[in-house]
């Protein structure tokens, strides 16, 4: 859900670095209406990332387009999306197409400036007194970049334009990200064609994204040539994740998941008007607009137990009230698998997204027929609650994922075991 050691750095520096102003601001508001069928272009505008350089061929690692369009949200509704496009300054020797990697990022935060189109021309992003970020998928990004790969990466819903976050929400992230592609193959039109290989990668709530992506990708997209579904500790099971990480540094992810659900399903909405007390509102309240560093910095370690009228967990909550808690379960994924093949990654001491949720999905989809490869990640315990067992299932998962990512662009066959585990780390 974000990467520790990014952020201890940006902790360092953002009272030395304010962020820019935002020149763009405009940018992130849609039309009155929205026309163009999923992926059409809305608008769109050049954009320099903070991490690159200018040389005279242009901007390296890659030359960047921030992009507006049209998607889709859980009610199947037309929505519009931000997002980023960034062509590699490097050749592609491979064979066949340039391929295109659509790399959905990990949990940002639910405030309009944690948007990544926005992160990723800021070096540091602060405001006084906690507001605090920077892009820490920079890292994934630049390793694909490098390799002659181009990137397109989402912001998702309500990240930047108007509305709330749907954060975790399987059906929106999905759309977008399969959206995002489309988008991508219009913009570099002549670089990109609907032949170039696609490859969606993701960790954390980008590797539920990256998942979703790929169990609606035969019926929402099929015109996408998708190749291969990177879900690196994917957020597949709400509820055991709701459980897990409550008292932990990343409690505040509970309140973006509760916003989102919230603002997407009224029933949700009254259980909150009924059992949050006045510290859980202004729990939801605040981490509606705060990056997720803020978030931790603020609620690290909270108990959920402290925001309810009788004392009871979120989770306690959900299992009381069973009708309510059918609209967090319509977020597992798992019911269908994808058509193309699979890599998950997930490290059994991961200390907020249960490892357990990560061998469910892939069990659930070598079930539904799917080629799926899983990787139990064997790293020691660290610091537990601090979320270091899962930044270090996102190294190990980037590297390991590497030769799964070529291998499915070059047309490779990638072996399968159906759920039963395997130890690399």
């Amino acid at each position: 859900m974000y990467r520790l050691a990014a952020v201890c750095f940006a902790v360092v520096l953002a009272v030395l670095i304010p962020s820019p102003a935002n020149a763009t601001s405009d940018f992130y508001t849609p039309p009155p209406s929205l026309t163009g069928a999923p992926g059409s272009i809305i608008k769109a505008e050049p954009m320099m990332m903070a991490l690159s350089l200018p040389t005279p061929d242009g901007a390296f690692p890659g030359t960047s387009t921030r992009m507006m369009y049209r998607s889709t949200n859980t009610h199947d509704q037309p929505n519009a999306v931000t997002g980023t496009y960034i062509a590699s300054a490097l050749p592609w020797h491979g064979h066949g197409p340039r391929p295109l990697i659509a790399l959905p990022a990990g949990t940002q935060g639910q405030g309009d400036q944690c948007a990544p189109s926005k992160l990723l021309n800021q070096l540091i992003h602060y405001r006084f007194p906690l507001d605090l970020m920077t892009e820490y998928e920079v890292l994934a990004i630049d390793v694909f970049l490098a390799q002659g790969y181009d990137v397109v990466m989402t912001d998702y819903e309500g990240l930047g334009t108007p509305g709330m976050h749907t954060y975790v929400n399987r059906k929106a992230q999905g759309y977008a990200v399969l959206d995002s592609v489309r988008a991508a193959l219009h913009i570099a039109h002549g670089r990109l064609s609907s032949d170039s290989p696609v490859v969606t990668w993701g960790y954390s709530q980008g590797g539920g994204a990256s998942a979703a992506a790929g169990e609606l990708q035969p019926s929402y997209a099929p015109d996408i040539n998708l190749k291969g579904v990177y879900a690196g500790g994917p957020t597949a099971d709400l509820r055991a994740i709701l459980k897990m990480v409550d008292r932990t540094t990343l409690t505040g992810v509970i309140g973006y998941a509760m916003n989102s659900l919230r603002t997407q399903y009224p029933p949700i909405q009254k259980l909150i008007d009924k059992e949050a007390n006045q510290a859980g509102l202004h729990f939801l309240d605040a981490t509606a607009k705060e990056c997720v560093a803020e978030s931790a910095l603020r609620f690290a370690w909270a108990p959920t137990t402290a925001f309810t009228k009788r004392g009871e967990s979120i989770s306690q909550l959900l299992d009381r009230y069973p009708e309510e808690a059918k609209f967090v379960d319509l977020q597992k994924l798992g019911t269908v698998a994808p058509t193309a093949p699979a890599l998950i990654h997930s490290n059994v001491n991961d200390d907020i997204l249960p490892n357990s949720q990560a061998n469910t999905l892939a069990r659930d989809w070598c079930r539904h027929g799917g080629h799926v490869w899983l990787t139990d990640a064997q790293w020691p315990s660290i610091l537990p609650t601090t979320a270091t067992g899962h930044v270090l299932g996102d190294l190990s998962g980037l590297v390991e994922s590497q030769k799964f990512v070529a291998a499915w662009i070059n047309g490779q066959v990638t072996p399968s075991n159906c759920g039963a585990t395997h130890s690399q780390y």
